[in-house]
C-alpha cells in the first residue's frame, strides 16, 4: 500500500531535528495535510512513531532542544487502527483502546492513524468519525430530478435532511420554481413546495456552486435501437460530481445501470477527476431505486433499500442515510450484486406479464377469455398467481431492465435470455390490439381510413396513477392504426389535453370520443373507467361498433346487451346476443 501524498507531506525520518518538525506541523495545511502531527516512517514508509504539536511542547519542557532529533520525543506506541473499518467499527474500536490506554480517557488522544501493513493510509479525527456515521448533518445533492429523483429529493427533505437537487433542463426547472412538479405524483407537489418554503430542499441549476457531502446520480439511463443502455449522461454527472468531490465524500448511484458499471464506468471517472482514492478518501455505493410511479412518496418510505458498496464503509454510511427513509436495509456484498439485483427484479416481473400475454395469444386461437380463465385458475389456488393479461406492458423500467438483464445473460455465455423472449412476447401486443381493431372495421365492411377510433387510457399504466406515457403501449396501438390511415382520438384521466395533443393525438372527453366512433378501446386500468356510464357511452357509438377491454373491467354479457356491440378483450370476441364460443380445433 502506498502513503498518500497528503500523508507524505507531513512523514520524517527517526533523525529529522525537532525544528523542521514545527515548521512541517506549521505549513501542514497548504499541503492539505492533517495538521498538529508529524509521522515518524523508516526508509520504507513503515510508521516507527508520531509527533503531535503537544508532544513538541513538553519535551521542550523536558530539556530537548529543537535540534535534537525527532526521535527523541516522538510517541512510539500511537494507537493505530486497521484500514479498510467503517465508521462505526472504528468508533467501536476506540472504545476499546479506552480501556486499555489511559491516554485516551485523559483525552490526550483527538486523531485515529489507520495503517495497512504498516503504512499509513489515512488519519482521522473522532469527529470525522461521528460525522461519516450520521446523515442528518450532511448536505446532500441529488443530481437529476425526474421521476426517480425529484421524489426521493422531496422525501430526503421531509425526513429533515438538507437537499440540493440539481437539474439541468431549463423547463423543468421553472416548473419546480412554481413548486409544480412535472409529472404526475399524489402528494408530491404539497410536499415540494412546503419544503422550497422552508429551504429544507432548494434546486439549483447546474452543480459549479455547490458544496455537499454526498451527491446521489439519479440520471436516465436509457437503452439505443440495439439494446445497448446509454450511459452517456451517467458519465457527464459522475464527472461534474467529481470535480466537487472532497474529502469524506460519498456518491450513491441511483440510475438503472448494467452489471459492473459502477465499479468499471464510474469508480474510474470519479477518481480521475477528484484526485481522490475510493476506498481511502471517497465512497462509492450502489442503491437501486425500486418504487412504483404514482406510489414513489409512499414506497420511498416503507420499500426494503437495498445496498452494494466499494467497500463496507461505503455501505455503511449509505445504509445510515437511507435508514432516515426506510426502516428495512438490504446490505448486499458488493457493487455488482446491487446492480444485479434492480435487474432481477424487473426482468422477473416483465417475463411473469410475457407468460400471462402468452396465455392470452394461445386463448385467442380457441375464443377463450384470457382474463377469466387466469382467474379460474388463480381462484383458491395458494401457489404461483398468474397475473392477468394487458394490451402490452411498457413504461421505461420494464421496457429497458430486460434488455440490460439480456445482455449480462449473453455475457455470462448464456444464449437464449429468457427476459428477451419475454420482452418479445410483450412486445407482440399493441399488434394483436391494432390488428383486432383493424379486423373489425374490414369484417364490418368499414373503410379503415379515416374511422374513427378512441384509444382510452394513454399513459402506461392506470393503477398506481400517473401521467408517465413514455413508452406506453397505447401509443405503440395508435402508431399501429395511423399508419393504416384510422384517425385516432384520445383520453387519459391524468394525462392533459396539451400533453395529449403534443403526442399527435386529438384530444377529447369520453364522451366526445364514443360519440360515433367505430370502435373504442380501454387500454390501460385506470379505476375511473370501472365507474363510468358504460352504456351510455356504447349507444352514443356508431354500430355495429367495437368495444375493446384490454383490462376486462366489464363483464362481456352487460356490454353486448348494447345492440349492435361486439365485445372484445384479450384472446376472446363476444357479439350482441352471443356467448364465447371456442374454436374447434
Amino acid at each position: 500500500m502506498m502513503m498518500p501524498e497528503r500523508l507524505k507531506a507531513i512523514s520524517v525520518g527517526p533523525e529529522t531535528t525537532i525544528r523542521r518538525a514545527m515548521d512541517i506541523i506549521g505549513n501542514a495545511v497548504l499541503a492539505d495535510a492533517p495538521t498538529g502531527i508529524v509521522l515518524v516512517v523508516d526508509p520504507a514508509d513503515h510508521l516507527v512513531g508520531i509527533t503531535t504539536d503537544g508532544d513538541i511542547r513538553r519535551g521542550l519542557l523536558r530539556g530537548a532542544t529543537l535540534d535534537d532529533p525527532v526521535e527523541k520525543i516522538m510517541v512510539r506506541d500511537p494507537v493505530v487502527l486497521p484500514a479498510g473499518l467503517t465508521p462505526s467499527e472504528l468508533l467501536s474500536r476506540v472504545q476499546d483502546e479506552a480501556r486499555k490506554r489511559s491516554r485516551l480517557r485523559q483525552k490526550k488522544v483527538d486523531k485515529l492513524i489507520l495503517v495497512d501493513d504498516g503504512t499509513v493510509t489515512d488519519i482521522v479525527s473522532f469527529y470525522d468519525l461521528w460525522y461519516l456515521s450520521q446523515a442528518t448533518t450532511r448536505v446532500i445533492a441529488v443530481v437529476g430530478l425526474g421521476f426517480v429523483g425529484l421524489t426521493l429529493a422531496v422525501t430526503l427533505a421531509d425526513a429533515g435532511l438538507n437537499v440540493i437537487g440539481l437539474e439541468s433542463n431549463p423547463e423543468i426547472l421553472a416548473s419546480l420554481a412554481r413548486g409544480e412538479a412535472h409529472f404526475h405524483e399524489v402528494g408530491l407537489n404539497h410536499l415540494l413546495r412546503y419544503h422550497l418554503h422552508r429551504q429544507q430542499l432548494t434546486i439549483a441549476p447546474n452543480i459549479d456552486a455547490v458544496d455537499a457531502d454526498i451527491f446521489i446520480i439519479c440520471v436516465g439511463t436509457p437503452v439505443d435501437e440495439a439494446g445497448e443502455p446509454m450511459l452517456d449522461d451517467l458519465r457527464a454527472a459522475t464527472l461534474r460530481v467529481g470535480e466537487r468531490l472532497r474529502r469524506r465524500g460519498l456518491v450513491i448511484v441511483r440510475s438503472t445501470v448494467p452489471v459492473g458499471a459502477c465499479r468499471n464506468v464510474v469508480a474510474p471517472l470519479l477518481e480521475e477527476t477528484s484526485g481522490l482514492k475510493l476506498g481511502r478518501d471517497i465512497f462509492l455505493a450502489f442503491a437501486p431505486e425500486r418504487t412504483v410511479e404514482g406510489k414513489a412518496l409512499e414506497e420511498l418510505r416503507h420499500l426494503p433499500q437495498i445496498v452494494g458498496g466499494y467497500d463496507r464503509a461505503s455501505v455503511q454510511m449509505t445504509a445510515n442515510l437511507m435508514r432516515e427513509i426506510t426502516p428495512t436495509i438490504v446490505e448486499v456484498e458488493s457493487l455488482e450484486a446491487a446492480e444485479m439485483i434492480k435487474l432481477v427484479n424487473n426482468s422477473f416481473r416483465d417475463l411473469s406479464f410475457a407468460f400471462a400475454n402468452q396465455v392470452a395469444l394461445i386463448c385467442d386461437h380457441w375464443n377463450l377469455d384470457a382474463a377469466e380463465l387466469i382467474r379460474s385458475a388463480n381462484e383458491g389456488y395458494p401457489r404461483d398467481r398468474v397475473p392477468a393479461p394487458s394490451p402490452g406492458v411498457g413504461g421505461i423500467c420494464l421496457k429497458k431492465d430486460p434488455v440490460i438483464f439480456a445482455a449480462a445473460a449473453r455475457a455470462a455465455g448464456v444464449p437464449e435470455p429468457l427476459s428477451e423472449i419475454g420482452r418479445r412476447i410483450n412486445e407482440q401486443m399493441p399488434g394483436y390490439v391494432a390488428r383486432r381493431i383493424v379486423g373489425f372495421l374490414r369484417d364490418a365492411g368499414r373503410p379503415v381510413r379515416g374511422a374513427k377510433v378512441l384509444l382510452a387510457g394513454l399513459a402506461f399504466k392506470g393503477q398506481p396513477e400517473t401521467s408517465d406515457v413514455r413508452h406506453s403501449t397505447a401509443l405503440e396501438v395508435c402508431r399501429l392504426l395511423a399508419e393504416q390511415g384510422v384517425a385516432v382520438h384520445g383520453y387519459d384521466p391524468v394525462v392533459g389535453p396539451e400533453a395529449i395533443r403534443a403526442l399527435g393525438i386529438r384530444p377529447v372527453s369520453l364522451e366526445e370520443g364514443f360519440d360515433g366512433a367505430d370502435a373504442a378501446a380501454i387500454l390501460n386500468n385506470h379505476p375511473s373507467f370501472a365507474t363510468v356510464n358504460l352504456f351510455s357511452l356504447l349507444e352514443s357509438m356508431r354500430r355495429p361498433a367495437l368495444f375493446f377491454d384490454g383490462w376486462h373491467l366489464f363483464p362481456p354479457a352487460e356490454v353486448t346487451r348494447v345492440d349492435g356491440i361486439t365485445y372484445a378483450s384479450m384472446g376472446m370476441v363476444q357479439r350482441g346476443g352471443q356467448r364465447p364460443v371456442a374454436k374447434p380445433a
